[in-house]
């Protein structure tokens, strides 16, 4: 698979209409580190589709949306109160979301 870009969302938010004012990162597959660009190519990734986390955890509520396009497909998910989340439930597709969205963070 052959990433073409990313685009990224973080934030804190108060309710739903404030996603709106989040701003998109669009990240190039070039500036990835090796580690984050391997996660981002497997197969697994492209199956994270949906929502991930606990809508209701926190107010304010952390907030994370991911979308890889590449030439086999895109994917887009998102995670809400990661950190909370990972105390909660420590499923296969969280935790490869969790790891997606801190890697892609701290690019920024």
């Amino acid at each position: 698979m052959t990433l073409i870009t990313i685009k990224y969302k973080v934030g804190m938010i108060h309710n739903s209409h404030e996603l709106e004012r989040l701003v998109t990162h669009h990240i190039c597959p070039d500036s990835l580190s090796d580690d984050l660009a391997d996660l981002l190519s497997q197969p697994s990734t492209l199956a994270l589709k949906g929502t991930y986390g606990m809508r209701e955890g926190a107010i304010p509520t952390e907030y994370d949306h991911v979308v890889i396009e590449s030439d086999t497909g895109n994917t887009e998910f998102e995670v809400y109160n990661k950190g909370m989340s990972m105390i909660i439930e420590t499923s296969e597709p969280l935790i490869q979301a969790f790891t997606i969205c801190l890697g892609l963070q701290k690019m920024l």
